[in-house]
């Protein structure tokens, strides 16, 4: 980076961090006077026309990520050199990352967590999968209170980039191998419980100050998570807390039908209320009802998991009734 204007707009400050798409800059943007985080796609990768798509796809999605506890996107463009960018709210305070090692008490734990819930159960109910779920990608910020004295959100959910549709099977893995779920590891299907096994790593991490298989050597690392339990965290480190450590296994079961079902599922077990408001936005409702129907269907996967013969299901209703949401 050098110091000229960016897209004829932005003055690079200094630089904040390198993803595995693209380097961060803190920018001004000299036709407002706001300072920005610039993204812009890293030149070892190469803009490409898929680089590019996806760049304009991470872009595309933030942009529907009205929540409090996601953090904002603002401009989308191409560089002369073809390299695409994209800016967005600077997020104070630190990452995750740097917090971890310093240990956090039950309630700031409590907090952090749930505030990270928050932001991925509205990120579900749009029917997309973060897929990089990890301490770099969570942002706390300083507290800041409202004019009435509240707390303001300070967990800020990061970095879009391979965010994607929910539904996905068979593709490239991809994410952070320290919290991959075990169907990701597999080139499996991919849906909203990929990011609860990762953030129940992350849990883990936030209470023991270590990952669940801290080992260095990838191949290790992916059959760790899918072959072997964690060690129980109070194993790791004193004093935490049972109903965190059994909520944090739940989340890092090896078959995602044992895992929670919905980051909603996981305040409701902790006992956090969700605020109003907080849980998505009007277009996408989050699943209600058909609770007869889906334990037919949970109960017949668990027979087919036991070797059991299984059967054919038929799914019948008016349309729109939401025949396909169920299945």
């Amino acid at each position: 980076m050098t110091t000229q204007l960016i897209a004829s707009r932005y003055n690079v400050l200094k630089k904040l961090g390198e993803g595995g798409m693209g380097l961060v800059s803190l920018v001004e943007d000299t036709t407002t006077g706001q300072k920005v985080a610039l993204k812009v796609l890293s030149a070892a990768i190469g803009a490409t026309e898929e680089t590019i798509l996806q760049f304009k796809q991470e872009f595309r999605t933030m942009s529907q990520l009205q929540h409090p506890n996601c953090c904002a996107v603002y401009d989308f463009g191409i560089l002369p050199d073809n390299a695409p960018y994209l800016t967005m709210e600077v997020v104070p305070g630190h990452g995750l990352d740097e917090l971890i090692p310093e240990g956090y008490s039950e309630e700031e734990f409590k907090k952090v967590f749930s505030q990270l819930l928050l932001a991925l159960g509205y990120v579900h109910q749009l029917g997309y999968v973060h897929c990089d779920i990890k301490s770099e990608n969570v942002r706390v910020k300083p507290v800041e209170l409202d004019e009435n004295g509240h707390e303001l959100p300070k967990v800020k959910l990061m970095d879009f980039g391979l965010m994607e549709r929910a539904g996905r099977s068979g593709g490239a893995i991809k994410g952070t191998l320290g919290y991959m779920a075990p169907e990701m590891a597999k080139g499996g299907r991919l849906d909203q419980r990929a990011d609860l096994y990762s953030v129940g790593c992350l849990a883990y991490e936030m209470l023991t100050g270590q990952l669940p298989f801290p080992t260095e050597n990838p191949v290790e690392i992916l059959k760790a998570h899918i072959n072997d339990m964690p060690t129980p965290p109070s194993k790791i480190k004193e004093g935490i807390n049972p109903e965190f450590e059994r909520v944090i296994l739940k989340l890092m079961a090896k078959e995602p039908l044992a895992r929670y079902q919905s980051a909603f599922d996981v305040l409701e077990d902790l006992g956090i209320d969700v605020p109003e408001g907080m849980g998505g936005n009007l277009l996408s409702a989050p699943f209600v009802g058909r609770q007869e129907e889906m334990a037919q269907l949970i109960g017949r996967l668990d027979q087919l998991k036991q070797a059991k013969p299984g059967a054919a299901l038929l799914l019948t209703g008016a349309p729109g009734a939401g025949k396909s949401r169920l299945a």
